[in-house]
């Protein structure tokens, strides 16, 4: 007994002052856990005046407020600008071309609608006396390099048949556009007279045009690009169409006698040209022409080893379609109305 008195006598011992100083403890706990609240809130304040302080320092051109407004600013000026080009072009087609827009383009002929009894197939293309190529009369020369439409019979009624659709032909479509050529010659030479004393406006150049162009082209158009009618007979006869464009070729003979050359079924291709080309003051006779120049040329280098160049005189082009339609193995394809320029 004495040892277990022993025994608990440190338990009581200790037990006493804790009960004593049982106030005194939670004094302590609340002194305690008030320090760990400052200091929690003390590291929260200074984690917010950091996180100012990293957000002053970020660029504004950076942040996605600024971002989201140049987004919206640009998109508001590119609507401005489409708004405002629209407008732009819509206020020139009716001031100067004429044309209230309906929201239209120039119609397309289609292939296969509003052709009616123009389509046809040739029954002979060796045949020029069975009306298929009726079109092609009165000839004109092959390539004429300056159509003197008066040489041509009866040049007002050719091209009114052309204008009113009646009897359409190529020497009156020719027709119409040489007098438009001339028409807009005379008018830049009037033009060029003017800038040199006076100077002229880029819109006075292309209001000429297009007065112009409204007085010789815009009725040939009316006619049948608007009206949804071709000029001449559809073809559906398996014929191929060749596209060329020339600039003072003179290989263009020889590209002419390679296609018809190595055709299979040389009688249903058919060519349309355009040449550039220089034939020099006489093309014809009775007919004015020019002094034929060369492209600028490399004829030396200067003192800091640049090429230096010069244009000079030079002979007139060969005239690569006439060579081709005087040959006797192809001039059947241009009799035939196989190669139009």
């Amino acid at each position: 007994m004495i040892h277990d008195a022993n025994m608990m006598s440190p338990t009581a011992t200790a037990a006493t002052p804790l009960a004593s100083n049982s106030s005194g403890g939670r004094k302590k706990q609340r002194r305690f856990t008030s320090r760990k609240q400052s200091q929690t809130q003390t590291a929260a304040t200074s984690a917010i005046h950091f996180s100012a302080a990293d957000a002053s320092n970020v660029p504004l051109t950076s942040t996605k407020p600024f971002l989201a407004l140049v987004t919206l600013l640009a998109l508001a000026l590119t609507i401005q600008f489409a708004i405002v080009f629209s407008w732009h072009h819509k206020r020139h087609d009716v001031h100067v071309l004429g044309i209230h827009n309906n929201g239209n383009v120039v119609p397309q002929l289609p292939l296969d609608e509003n052709v009616g009894d123009l389509i046809y197939v040739p029954n002979n293309n060796n045949n020029n006396d069975s009306g298929d190529l009726s079109h092609l009369e009165p000839h004109i020369p092959h390539m004429p390099p300056i159509i003197n439409v008066h040489r041509i019979p009866d040049p007002m009624k050719l091209k009114e048949e052309t204008l009113s659709g009646h009897k359409p032909t190529v020497a009156g479509v020719a027709i119409i556009i040489s007098e438009f050529l001339t028409d807009l010659h005379r008018s830049n030479e009037g033009l060029a007279m003017k800038a040199k004393a006076t100077g002229v406006s880029r819109d006075e150049v292309h209001q000429a045009f297009v007065h112009l162009a409204k007085q010789h082209l815009l009725p040939f158009e009316e006619q049948y690009t608007y009206a949804k009618r071709p000029i001449f007979p559809i073809r559906k006869d398996d014929s191929i169409f060749i596209s060329l464009a020339s600039f003072r070729d003179h290989l263009l003979s020889d590209t002419l006698k390679g296609a018809f050359d190595q055709a299979k079924y040389p009688e249903k291709l058919y060519v349309g040209a355009i040449v550039q080309n220089c034939f020099g003051l006489k093309p014809y006779e009775g007919e004015e022409g020019v002094q034929c120049r060369t492209g600028a040329q490399v004829v030396g280098k200067n003192k800091q080893g640049r090429d230096t160049t010069k244009v000079s005189d030079a002979p007139p082009d060969r005239n690569g379609i006439e060579e081709f339609c005087n040959s006797p193995q192809h001039k059947q394809y241009c009799d035939n109305g196989q190669v139009r320029v």
